[in-house]
């Protein structure tokens, strides 16, 4: 596998960050875990740090003012080594093949994108009540473009929110989030999706929100 980066923003995480980040190191060293403190009042800082000096090859950080997602992601790309990119949210943590899954459907369908299906949990992670599942519309290899439709569709949270997503570094070479505004995932979506020749649809659950 080649290196993948894991971009983390982190904001008054500390209840939190544990869980995400020990989701993340079972990658080992062919990932990179970027660790973004966008400028927290509590022990996110230390705990970031603490994880850098554990893991040296793998855990990077970075402290920031506060600056929001966008900039917090920004800075996580401005660094990033790995010819793929994902971002994961500081509270919440992914399957134990998650990247395994994302990284073999870029690799055989040759896709700029991978996505995977999303469930929300509880802050135990565990399952709510009536099980809430963003899926995609339909499984499998489209054009980028094509998919631009599904945005308007009962299924459009699957496309456009940033961190379902193992991206191919090629497409963030002139992207960034806009700085400061809310729904930032949904400012950038429509461009990767215009840029990209090839996105894989799976409909496995590797995500938990």
């Amino acid at each position: 596998m080649k290196l993948i980066t894991f971009t983390v923003p982190c904001y008054n995480s500390a209840a939190y960050m544990d869980r995400c980040v020990e989701t993340l190191l079972p990658a080992g060293e062919e990932a990179e875990i970027i660790l973004v403190d966008d400028g927290s009042k509590d022990d996110t800082g230390k705990i970031a740090d603490a994880y850098a000096e554990k893991y040296p090859n793998i855990v990077k950080v970075i402290h920031q003012e506060n600056g929001g997602l966008s900039a917090a992601r920004n800075s996580g790309l401005g660094i990033a080594r790995g010819e793929a990119i994902a971002f994961v949210d500081s509270d919440d943590v992914v399957a134990a093949d998650y990247l395994e899954k994302l990284h073999a459907a870029l690799e055989e369908t040759g896709a700029d994108m991978a996505l995977c299906a999303v469930e929300d949990v509880d802050e135990a992670l565990a399952p709510l009540d009536e099980r809430v599942l963003t899926l995609p519309a339909a499984a499998g290899a489209f054009d980028g473009k094509e998919l631009l439709a599904e945005f308007f569709g009962p299924s459009s949270t699957y496309y456009t929110v940033a961190w379902n997503k193992l991206y191919r570094r090629e497409l963030w070479q002139d992207l960034r989030y806009p700085a400061g505004r809310i729904h930032e995932d949904d400012a950038v979506a429509h461009l990767l999706f215009w840029q990209a020749e090839k996105v894989v649809c799976l409909a496995d659950v590797l995500y938990f929100y």
